[in-house]
C-alpha cells in the first residue's frame, strides 16, 4: 500500500465490526509514521467513532458504515458515514463528570473522548439522514489526551431496588435534565429534534408551548418526562408526546404515572381532546396510548424514518420484512364535546368516517356534529375566490403536510402543483388535511385522490375542526411492515389498503355498525 492511497472500508453498522477498522486504522497509520503510543490513540479513537455511529444509528440489520482513512499533509484523516439521527452534535448535552458521578449519566461521553483524543473532530449532518465524522490526527502528535476503552458498551443502570421517583411539572431548569433522558432512554427512535436541545426546551417551557411533567428523585435527577404540546396558540387540541422513562424505573408504572398528571392537566385547562402518534414497527407505543385512553383515528404512511428499535422490539413479530420507514397510527382522546358543527363527509367514506368518530365516542355527546354526504351537496357549496392552504415540511423526516385552510375552485390545482413541487424534493410522503365542516369537502374530496391521494382516516386540527385526512406515498407503503395492536386498527389498515390499491369504495371492508 501507497501511504497516500486512501483506504475505504464498507462495515455492518454494528459494535461488533470497530475491531476490523481498527486493524486497518492500525497498519494504515503505521504506514504514515505513527509508533508506539500515537498508534493506541489512533486506534480507540476509531473505535470511539464507530460506536458513536452505532449508538445515533438506526440499527437495520442492512445498515453500512463507509469508514475512510486517508494521508494529510500533517497526518492522518479518517471519516465514518453513517446513516443516523440528523442531531447537531454541537447543541446537544455535553459531557459532565459530575452527572456521571452522581447519577451515572454518561450523555455526550462519546464525542467528549473523541475530541480529546485528537487534534480535531467535526461532525456534521447532511442529506438523506447521514451523519459524517471526520477526525484529524497530526504527526507527530504530543499533545493530545490518551483515550479510554469504549464506555458505551458498559452498562452502569442502577438495580437500586429502592429507587424512588415523584412526579411534578417540569420549570425551564430541568430542561438539561429532559434533553440529556432524551439521548439516553429513548435509543434511536426519533422524536422532533427540539426535545434533544435544551436551549429549545427551555424556550418551549418558557413560552408555554410545551407543559412538561417529570418524574425525578430525592436528589433532583430526572428520570421520567411527559408533555402536551400546543400546536397552536389557545388551541382546544393539544399533543401527548415526548414520553421518556430511565431503564431504571421502567416497568415501575412511571409511564402510568406521568400519563394521568398529563391529562389532570389537560382537564385544568378545560382542553377539548388530546391526539398522539404511535409507531407501527411495534405494537408497544400503541398498548401504551390505548392504556390511557386514546383510540384510533388514522393511518399516516411513511410518517417516520427507520428506527433500531423494531429489531428488538419486533424479534417475536409476525412482521413480514425490515421496513425502511415507519407508519404512525394517529389516536384520539376526546375529553369535552367539540362545538357542534355539520360534517361533510364524501359518499365514498361515509361509513369509515362514521366508525371512526364512532370508536372515538364521538358519535354521542357529540351528536351536534350531524354528518351530510355528498349527495346532500353540490357545485353550489363551493366557495369563490382563491384556495387557502398551508404547508409544512421536514426535509429531515421526509414528509410533507398540507392543509387546506378554505376551499377555492382552484383547491385541487393548488394542491396539484404543490404536491408535484414536493415529490420532486424526494420526500416520502405527503398528508393532506381536507376541513369535513365546509360542505366542498364532499365534492372536492374525489379529485384529490385521482391525483393520487388516498384515505388515511380523520384528525382534529388545534381548533377542534374534524379533517379528512388524504396521503401519498412517494414509494413503497410499507404495508407488509405495518403492526398493529387492536382489532379497529387491523380494520383500519384494511381499510386503508384497500383505497391504496385502488380498489372502488364499495369493495372496501369497512364494517357497518
Amino acid at each position: 500500500m501507497r501511504v497516500y492511497d486512501t483506504l475505504i472500508l464498507h462495515l455492518p453498522a454494528k459494535t461488533r465490526f470497530a475491531a476490523a477498522a481498527v486493524a486497518a486504522a492500525r497498519e494504515y497509520a503505521s504506514a504514515v509514521g505513527f509508533d508506539g503510543r500515537d498508534l493506541s490513540r489512533i486506534c480507540l479513537a476509531l473505535e470511539e467513532a464507530v460506536c458513536h455511529a452505532v449508538s445515533l444509528g438506526y440499527g437495520g440489520e442492512r445498515d453500512m458504515l463507509r469508514v475512510t482513512l486517508g494521508r494529510t499533509a500533517l497526518g492522518l484523516q479518517t471519516s465514518i458515514l453513517s446513516k443516523g439521527l440528523p442531531l447537531d452534535e454541537e447543541a446537544l448535552p455535553r459531557f459532565d463528570p459530575h452527572r456521571l458521578q452522581s447519577e451515572e449519566d454518561m450523555t455526550g461521553m462519546h464525542a467528549h473522548l473523541l475530541r480529546g483524543m485528537v487534534d480535531k473532530a467535526v461532525f456534521a449532518t447532511l442529506k438523506g439522514n447521514r451523519r459524517k465524522i471526520t477526525l484529524f490526527i497530526n504527526l507527530p502528535v504530543g499533545s493530545a489526551a490518551h483515550g479510554q476503552p469504549d464506555h458505551a458498551q458498559q452498562d452502569p443502570v442502577s438495580k437500586d431496588p429502592a429507587l424512588t421517583t415523584i412526579i411534578r411539572p417540569a420549570g425551564p431548569e430541568d430542561a438539561e435534565g429532559i434533553s440529556r433522558l432524551a439521548l439516553r432512554a429513548h435509543g434511536s427512535l426519533l422524536f422532533n429534534a427540539d426535545i434533544y436541545y435544551p436551549a429549545r426546551v427551555r424556550e418551549m417551557l418558557e413560552q408555554g408551548e410545551m407543559r412538561s411533567m417529570v418524574a425525578v428523585t430525592p436528589r433532583g435527577e430526572i428520570l421520567g418526562h411527559g408533555a402536551l404540546v400546543a400546536e397552536a396558540p389557545g388551541g382546544l387540541v393539544e399533543e401527548m408526546t415526548y414520553a421518556l422513562v430511565d431503564r431504571r424505573v421502567r416497568g415501575r408504572h412511571c409511564s402510568d404515572e406521568l400519563a394521568a398528571a398529563l391529562l389532570a392537566n389537560a382537564r385544568e385547562r378545560d382542553l377539548h381532546g388530546l391526539h398522539a402518534l404511535a409507531v407501527c414497527n411495534h405494537v408497544l407505543s400503541q398498548r401504551s396510548a390505548l392504556a390511557v385512553g386514546f383510540r384510533e383515528c388514522a393511518l399516516l404512511l411513511g410518517a417516520s424514518p427507520p428506527s433500531k428499535s423494531w429489531s428488538k422490539a419486533e424479534k417475536h413479530s409476525d412482521a413480514a420484512q425490515e421496513p425502511h420507514r415507519i407508519a404512525n397510527l394517529q389516536l384520539i382522546l376526546p375529553l369535552r364535546p367539540l362545538p357542534p358543527a355539520p360534517l361533510f363527509v364524501p359518499r365514498r367514506h361515509a361509513a369509515m368516517t362514521h366508525r371512526i368518530r364512532e370508536h372515538l365516542g364521538m358519535t354521542g355527546a357529540d351528536a351536534g356534529r350531524t354528518s351530510r354526504t355528498c349527495g346532500e351537496t353540490g357545485q353550489n357549496d363551493l366557495q369563490g375566490g382563491n384556495a387557502r392552504i398551508r404547508v409544512e415540511t421536514d426535509p429531515k423526516e421526509g414528509w410533507a403536510w398540507i392543509v387546506v385552510l378554505d376551499y377555492g375552485k382552484d383547491a385541487v390545482g393548488r394542491v396539484a402543483r404543490q404536491q408535484r413541487r414536493l415529490c420532486a424534493q424526494g420526500l416520502s410522503v405527503i398528508f393532506l388535511m381536507l376541513p369535513l365542516d365546509l360542505p366542498a369537502a364532499a365534492t372536492m374530496t374525489q379529485g384529490f385522490e385521482e391525483m393520487g391521494f388516498f384515505f388515511s382516516g380523520i384528525t382534529l386540527c388545534p381548533q377542534g375542526r374534524v379533517h379528512l385526512a388524504l396521503q401519498c406515498v412517494n414509494g413503497d407503503p410499507g404495508y407488509d411492515a405495518v403492526q398493529v395492536h387492536s382489532p379497529f386498527a387491523r380494520e383500519l389498515l384494511d381499510y386503508v389498503r384497500a383505497c391504496g390499491s385502488g380498489r372502488p369504495a364499495e369493495e372496501t371492508s369497512c364494517k357497518k355498525p
